[in-house]
């Protein structure tokens, strides 16, 4: 076993987690767990697919409701998507394709979507329940052939993206989200902020295509980084990472022709999603656009997040998560 005394192994994104597989579910990775939570109890995961099942169901020209999970890991938040109450009453067909770079996360997430899809059969008799289309690919975002295999995919209704874009830089993640939704069709969006009166806009709900984004705060990630105690070896392992403010991203999410919809009391079922490390009077316009949320003392009395860790309790009033939905239209010509 290494010594502790060496520093951390810094190795591909793809070796990294090539090796992080077999344990990335049990290893106690506080930054999943809020992940799991945030997305769960406080509902972001409901209301993104909430929007996508509206946009879906208003439009004439989906015959099939088509999702994709962009880094999908082991399957993690996948799952909840084929479990998700939202999915159960649609009727007709739908697809979930599950990209990742490394292939023995896909064989984990395989073993467990599958398996959610044989318990949810197993649950309904109503053949709409069971008509979803699942499909596992290796993607390589950062490849020389990513965005043809981006464009092939089934045009997507919807996308959700956890933890993925700390290891990607932002137009080359937006560039490959851009592919694979069905507005990839207007793939010459102009590389500039929308005007604040196309922002405003009504619009029929069959115009969007949603994107959820949840990724490590850059609070988090200027003392830390993706990374894990190598099973093997002992040595703590890290992948290749970049530190992304939820400002940069919704930033570039416009050069893009995305747009964040707003995550307050009127959106939300609860207002006390916004976390913040301090409590502050005021807060901005953008910040309503986002969620963010920070370990606390009272996290570690009620026993959130699996009981915290001493590997977790460093991180007590640090913010290491935030989380956002974001929007594209189906037509140039709406813009």
């Amino acid at each position: 076993m290494a010594s502790e005394s060496h520093g951390p192994v810094y190795l591909s994104t793809l070796d990294a987690y090539e090796r992080w597989a077999t344990v990335y579910d049990s290893d106690g990775n506080i930054l999943q767990a809020v992940d799991d939570y945030m997305l769960g109890e406080h509902g972001l995961l409901s209301l993104f697919l909430k929007s996508v099942v509206s946009a879906h169901l208003a439009a004439e020209d989906d015959p099939r409701l088509n999702f994709i999970d962009f880094g999908a890991g082991t399957g993690r938040n996948s799952a909840k998507v084929i479990l998700s109450p939202e999915l159960q009453n649609i009727k007709g067909s739908k697809s979930l394709v599950l990209l990742d770079l490394s292939p023995k996360m896909l064989e984990i997430a395989k073993e467990r979507c599958d398996g959610s899809l044989e318990a949810l059969r197993h649950a309904h008799s109503v053949q709409s329940h069971l008509d979803f289309e699942l499909s596992y690919h290796s993607f390589d975002a950062l490849s020389s052939v990513a965005s043809d295999q981006a464009i092939n995919l089934p045009q997507a209704r919807g996308i959700i993206s956890t933890l993925v874009v700390e290891h990607i830089p932002l137009e080359s993640y937006f560039a490959r989200i851009a592919d694979m939704l069905a507005s990839k069709k207007c793939a010459t969006y102009p590389k500039t902020p929308r005007t604040e009166s196309s922002t405003t806009e009504k619009d029929t709900q069959s115009q969007w295509d949603w994107l959820l984004i949840t990724n490590m705060h850059n609070e988090m990630g200027a003392r830390s980084q993706a990374g894990f105690t190598d099973p093997n070896t002992g040595q703590k392992t890290r992948a290749k990472s970049y530190v992304h403010t939820p400002h940069a991203i919704i930033e570039e999410g416009r050069n893009w022709g995305f747009e964040p919809i707003e995550l307050g009391s009127a959106s939300m079922a609860q207002s006390s999603l916004v976390h913040h490390v301090t409590d502050k009077a005021e807060h901005t316009a953008t910040d309503a656009l986002f969620l963010e949320r920070a370990i606390t003392s009272e996290d570690l009395k009620k026993g959130l997040f699996g009981g915290i860790s001493g590997r977790g309790r460093k991180w007590i009033g640090v913010n290491v998560w935030y989380g956002m939905i974001v929007r594209r239209r189906r037509s140039l010509s709406a813009i």
